[in-house]
């Protein structure tokens, strides 16, 4: 689950297909599949990530590579 700095609201929809379109081609470029990305940021603010990852992956140093 990511959620917007401070949980500062934004008020577009666009924003959020935005941030998942960011996030899968980061996902790409790390080798992990994103199956499933939800969230409204418009009423709360976060969105919900299901990554599958290789087995041999660590998953604390997957989310490292995706968030910075």
């Amino acid at each position: 689950m990511f959620v917007t700095k401070s949980r500062y609201p934004v008020r577009s929809g666009d924003v959020e297909l935005d941030i998942i379109d960011l996030i899968h081609g980061i996902c790409q470029k790390h080798r992990c599949l994103l199956k499933e990305a939800k969230g409204d940021l418009v009423k709360n603010d976060q969105i919900h990530l299901l990554i599958d990852l290789a087995p041999d992956v660590l998953i604390s140093t997957k989310i490292r590579e995706i968030t910075i």
